[in-house]
């Protein structure tokens, strides 16, 4: 016991610090995928997000992803858009389905069989908060 405490005591300061790192790294993908994103580099922007979120142990803000999503919607990469939104909407319990529906850089999903199942799982999420009040 007496090991395990002083291991702890040890490596705590150098796991702090990693954690930090990794979370300053984060940012500065996201910051550099926002500016790919307003210059209209889309592709560019959308593999930006997904290195930030590796390098975040495949953890991203809901905002990061959904973001992500209109970058890989507008690349035209529905796949990708739809891995995003389907994540927030299932693990980031999203439910902000005014945005989802009137936002235009989503426009080219809205034909796909997948957007109806996402709209219904959203306005599910929005009905169970709205429940919970």
């Amino acid at each position: 016991m007496k090991r395990l405490l002083l291991f702890l005591l040890f490596f705590a300061p150098f796991y702090n610090n990693l954690f930090a790192q990794s979370d300053s790294i984060y940012q500065a993908c996201i910051k550099k995928a926002d500016s790919l994103y307003y210059n209209k580099e889309f592709l560019k922007s959308a593999e930006t997000f997904s290195a930030a979120f590796m390098y975040n142990n495949d953890r991203g803000l809901v905002r990061d992803r959904y973001n992500a999503a209109c970058s890989w919607a507008l690349s035209n990469n529905k796949d990708s858009a739809f891995y995003q939104l389907y994540r927030i909407a299932e693990k980031g319990n999203f439910k902000d389905y005014l945005n989802l529906s009137s936002d235009k850089d989503l426009q080219s999903l809205h034909e796909d069989e997948r957007w109806k199942i996402l709209v219904e799982k959203v306005k599910s999420n929005l009905e169970k908060n709205n429940r919970k009040r």
